[in-house]
């Protein structure tokens, strides 16, 4: 669990909450349940930094980051768009080595589930 003194506690909560929603009522089944993997995995991600993290300054401006991207990918999705789109140079060089292993592995498994649809 998120540190029960950090502020946005609730606020990251019902954050998760609401993509998760979004999730529900815009994906398909088979996309919704690799978002939703991906999306708890991401909110773990960033409950473990909150409990490593000895700098509060620094896990506050991760914080707020973190929650603005996932704010945007939900006004993305309430604009009826599909999920993901194509990182720019400034994002792709803030991602640290396991994002971008991350981010690999969902990429491969997309494409495998692409290749096992029926055309």
């Amino acid at each position: 669990m998120f540190p029960r003194d950090h502020p946005s506690t609730r606020e990251i909560l019902l954050l998760y909450r609401r993509v998760r929603s979004q999730h529900r009522r815009a994906l398909p089944w088979d996309v919704r349940q690799l978002g939703d993997e991906y999306v708890a995995a991401e909110f773990r991600r960033l409950r473990d930094y909150a409990a490593h993290e000895k700098d509060h300054a620094q896990y506050q401006s991760a914080a707020q980051e973190f929650m603005g991207r996932w704010r945007e990918y939900l006004q993305h999705m309430a604009q009826g768009a599909a999920p993901g789109r194509d990182l720019d140079e400034r994002e792709r060089a803030l991602l640290s080595t396991e994002q971008q292993e991350q981010l690999e592995r969902l990429r491969h498994s997309v494409h495998s589930r692409d290749m096992d649809q029926p055309r």
